[in-house]
């Protein structure tokens, strides 16, 4: 899969330096939370794209769909997961955050098309 970056156009391969993960604190408002943010980072500029967010809830999900031995309850956890996803991608949008010094705007499309190759 190819990523382009929006800032300088790069194209770049999603590799385990382009595609990374951290411990967040998210404000939004008064709000403010600890989350876990993966996110791609372009190699060329640095900018960086978030791909998903997740809390305690979702992972928790995450892990009960892994560990589900009957398909039926693995897509009830799946349902479950996506959901708490969506609504935290919903609930944090216009959030802000700090890596590596730097403070971002949380903006993620979930519909943004990312290239296949």
């Amino acid at each position: 899969m190819i990523i382009n970056c929006k800032y300088c156009n790069h194209n770049y391969d999603i590799t385990d330096k382009t595609l990374l993960d951290e411990r967040i604190e998210m404000t939004k408002g008064e709000r403010r939370a600890i989350l876990r943010l993966i996110y791609f980072q372009c190699p060329n500029c640095g900018e960086i794209k978030p791909a998903m967010l997740d809390d305690k809830k979702s992972l928790y999900y995450a892990k009960r769909k892994l560990e589900a031995k009957t398909e039926s309850v693995k897509r009830k956890h799946e349902e479950r997961f996506a959901n708490v996803r969506k609504k935290l991608i919903d609930e944090w949008q216009g959030g802000s955050f700090e890596l590596a010094g730097v403070i971002h705007t949380f903006e993620l499309n979930p519909d943004e098309e990312i290239k296949h190759q």
